[in-house]
């Protein structure tokens, strides 16, 4: 369970989050929501270790993967050398390598230059990163973007697997519409402070999350 207490962060003496407090249990999907800007990828960086806090507490719940975006890897190493780089550092074992190209679809493109993939291979690369530790915490920045229909299918299998093992999962992302689909819980980020936190079944009457979420950023602009 990552757990998150009244967290602060400054970036050059200005606040980007204010105040921060949020679990997000074991054995669900928690999609975190805010507009560009809000703090959701200082956030998941705070709860990975890579920024220190100015003030509170947070606690990933044990080992974490984490998932930076499609361009955080060197477009000179092929996929199969960055993923050995990655599990090297995490202290995985090298046929873990094999195991996540093979469920990431990467088998065919795992020595072509990363440089080289679309966006939406790039992005398959990152998610595969993340899974290599078989960690109980994993984080998902914007994992979405550049995913096509196949791909997106792929990635709801990925969510399915780690919630069945009881992973504490925490994906940032602008698609409400699959924040509905695939969440078990939502929370916005806006103002430096989650302003809301919503059960997709809170939607079901018809309600609009749209609109429920352009009201509680809006309110707290």
């Amino acid at each position: 369970m990552i757990s998150v207490h009244e967290l602060r962060v400054h970036r050059a003496r200005r606040p980007v989050l204010q105040g921060v407090t949020l679990a997000v249990p074991d054995g669900a999907v928690t999609y975190l929501l805010g507009r560009n800007g809000a703090g959701k990828s200082t956030l998941l960086r705070a709860i990975a270790g890579l920024v220190r806090p100015s003030a509170g507490t947070v606690d990933p719940g044990g080992d974490i993967g984490l998932h930076l975006g499609p361009d955080t890897a060197d477009p000179g190493h092929t996929v199969r050398r960055h993923l050995r780089w990655i599990a090297a550092g995490s202290g995985c074992p090298r046929a873990r390598v094999d195991d996540v190209l093979g469920e990431a679809g990467l088998d065919g493109a795992a020595d072509t230059r990363i440089g080289a993939l679309s966006l939406g291979w790039r992005q398959r690369v990152a998610v595969a990163a993340a899974l290599l530790p078989g960690a109980g915490t994993v984080v998902f920045d914007e994992p979405l973007n550049g995913l096509d229909i196949d791909a997106a299918l792929w990635f709801r299998d990925v969510l399915a697997d780690l919630t069945g093992r009881g992973a504490s999962v925490l994906v940032a992302t602008h698609h409400l519409d699959e924040a509905l689909r695939t969440g078990d819980r939502l929370a916005v980020l806006a103002g430096g402070r989650i302003v809301g936190e919503h059960l997709p079944s809170d939607f079901a009457d018809g309600a609009s999350l749209e609109a429920a979420y352009l009201r509680m950023i809006g309110e707290s602009a």
